[in-house]
């Protein structure tokens, strides 16, 4: 695939040169338990900015390590580094304290790290980070191996003949070395066959050192040499934002310029499957935490089919000085 340079998200079309099909490379999923992290308040729950030091407009920031030990218990909650006021601290805790793990399995103990932070604007504005079990050892490429010499699946003879394209998601889920993984689906798309191939592909891995248990994800894309295929494009944040579905699904607010700003970021997009990966180009500054586990949540205005044909796909935002509040 031709990948188009320029302004925006979607709307560019590039042209296969032959016909076969395209795919990304592993990625590793984020933090299972993360992903299922909720609340008893329901979706959406936050912490309640204390009363008293909203209105001396007196903003903090609360680290947390909550320890679940059961899927239905709440966590023991352990503040983290330099104490922020103590009604922060208390009105993190009171919202850790609703919060579960319904997918742990029982006998095992998980671990997980939140930051929560305080901006008192109008909004009573507070940001928090994703969920983490800690730093991650990641993988080595070398560690993936294949069965087969297979570099990628064969399109379906009956979707060649019928002309069916489109998206695959697959989660690859490896439980020991050299076991053959589990594989599901994160998006099959409207093509059974397409869903299939990707599965027995997918199933031809092997985990063959580290580990000894990865969770990793792929996407793979199905197209002929006369298909157009749209793009992501490099972008600024102010375009981003523009292009994306649900910027305002929740009050956020940032202040850009205690971030070193202007700045960079490159997202890898993996929603609705997965939160992106945001990473930043350049110096790393602790102070954007929250505002990239923002943006990982984000999702573009496209079509489901097309949304899932961008997958592992990735581009430079342009982040300038300013606010958002939204």
């Amino acid at each position: 695939m031709k990948f188009v340079t320029g302004a925006f998200v979607l709307l560019g079309l590039a042209l296969c040169a032959t016909a076969a099909n395209a795919q990304t490379g592993l990625v590793a999923d984020v933090e299972p338990y993360a992903q299922c992290l909720t609340s008893t308040e329901g979706p959406g729950a936050r912490p309640v900015y204390p009363e008293g030091l909203y209105a001396r407009k007196e903003g903090g920031r609360v680290v947390v390590e909550m320890e679940f030990s059961a899927p239905g218990q709440a966590p023991r909650v352990k503040v983290l580094g330099d104490a922020a006021d103590a009604d922060f601290v208390d009105a993190v805790k009171r919202h850790a304290g609703q919060l579960r793990v319904p997918c742990m399995q029982p006998g095992v103990l998980v671990k997980l790290q939140q930051e929560f932070v305080f901006v008192p604007n109008d909004g009573r504005k507070v940001s928090w980070t994703t969920p983490e079990a800690g730093p991650s050892a990641g993988y080595r490429r070398e560690c993936i191996t294949r069965i087969d010499s297979a570099s990628k699946p064969e399109m379906p003879r009956r979707a060649a003949r019928e002309g069916h394209t489109g998206a695959v998601i697959a989660r690859i889920a490896f439980d020991g070395l050299n076991t053959e993984p589990t594989v599901t689906l994160a998006y099959a798309g409207p093509h059974r066959e397409l869903a299939e191939t990707v599965v027995d592909y997918a199933k031809g891995y092997r985990l063959t050192c580290g580990g000894p248990k990865l969770s990793a994800m792929q996407s793979f894309v199905f197209r002929f040499s006369d298909s157009a295929t749209t793009v992501l494009r490099d972008t600024t944040l102010v375009n981003f934002l523009r292009g994306v579905r649900n910027a305002a699904a929740t009050p956020v607010f940032f202040d850009l310029n205690t971030m070193s700003c202007p700045f960079e970021v490159r997202l890898n997009y993996w929603q609705p499957a997965s939160p992106n990966r945001v990473g930043e180009i350049g110096a790393s500054v602790q102070a954007r935490r929250p505002f990239l586990d923002w943006l990982a949540t984000l999702r573009i205005k496209a079509d489901t089919d097309i949304e899932a044909g961008v997958i592992g796909d990735s581009l430079t935002i342009s982040v300038p000085c300013g606010k958002i509040d939204l």
